[in-house]
This record gives structure tokens, C-alpha cells and sequence, in this order.
């Protein structure tokens, strides 16, 4: 993973890393209700409707889950969630966040839930056309500012 071998080396080099903000899968966006699977018991807490974006974070990375998703609703009215799992939740890993948490480093997922909602996810069916760009381009607006502030 890329992102084992960027953490390692530039904690070698002494490199200050004061988090990391993962995009994995923002263009799944669906209005109907039903459209927003969770693991059990996570399901009881968040939405049915696939229509937001969710920052996620592991127990560690809590401060930098509620920065970020306080940051992002001041320059957005787009729907946001805001999580913080633990690691032994299935999905919550599953990306390059996990490099940096491994290390002791605080980093988010900032995701639309990838195979909790894209019921397409790795299959050949998983096309293009099946992506919001709309939506995505809202969520990539929102978080511009927020990484700008954050790089500060």
C-alpha cells in the first residue's frame, strides 16, 4: 500500500504529518430512502438516505473528524456525517487512513460510504455514468477550504 511506504519514510525523515484527509469514493449520491446501508448496529445511528458525505474517523482521529466536519458546514450546506469507530468495524480501514493510524497518526476518511451504498462497488456494472458529479463536485467545493485552513 502507498501509503504504508509515504507514512514510514517520511516519519524516517523526520517529517512532521499532522493528519491525513482520505477522499475514498465520493460519487455515490442517491435521494430514495433504503439507499444507505451501515454495519449492524451503526445502522441505528445514521441515516437511510445515501445523500451525504461522511467523514470517518478511528477513536484517535476524533479531533480532527469534528474539525474537519465543522469546517466543511461553514462553507457548505451539503449534507455531512461525522463518525468516529472504532477499528474493528468492517469498512473502516479499508483505505489508506488505516497507513496513518497504524503509525499513531490522526486521519479521515471522507467517503460516501463506498460499498454500504454503491451496491455496483467492483463489479462490472460499476460505470461511470452511475457517478454524481454534481454531488461530487459540492462535496470537493466544501472541502477546499477546509483542507486550505487545515494546511495553515
Amino acid at each position: 500500500m502507498g501509503s504504508w511506504h509515504y507514512v514510514k519514510d517520511a516519519l524516517k525523515r523526520n517529517e512532521r504529518i499532522r493528519g491525513c484527509v482520505n477522499l475514498e469514493m465520493i460519487g455515490h449520491f442517491h435521494k430514495e430512502k433504503g439507499t444507505q446501508k451501515f454495519p449492524p448496529i451503526l445502522d441505528c445511528f445514521f441515516p437511510k438516505t445515501g445523500n451525504f458525505i461522511a467523514v470517518v474517523g478511528n477513536v484517535n482521529s476524533r479531533k480532527l473528524v469534528r474539525n474537519i466536519s465543522k469546517r466543511f458546514k461553514q462553507h457548505s450546506a451539503f449534507p455531512i456525517e461525522s463518525m468516529v469507530i472504532p477499528g474493528f468495524v468492517i469498512g473502516i480501514d479499508y483505505s489508506d487512513q488505516w497507513a496513518f493510524w497504524k503509525h499513531g497518526l490522526p486521519a479521515v476518511m471522507v467517503t460516501d460510504t463506498s460499498f454500504f451504498r454503491n451496491f455496483h462497488y467492483h463489479k462490472k456494472t460499476e460505470t461511470y455514468e452511475k457517478l454524481n458529479y454534481r454531488s461530487m463536485a459540492k462535496v470537493v467545493e466544501g472541502l477546499v477550504p477546509v483542507i486550505v485552513d487545515l494546511a495553515k
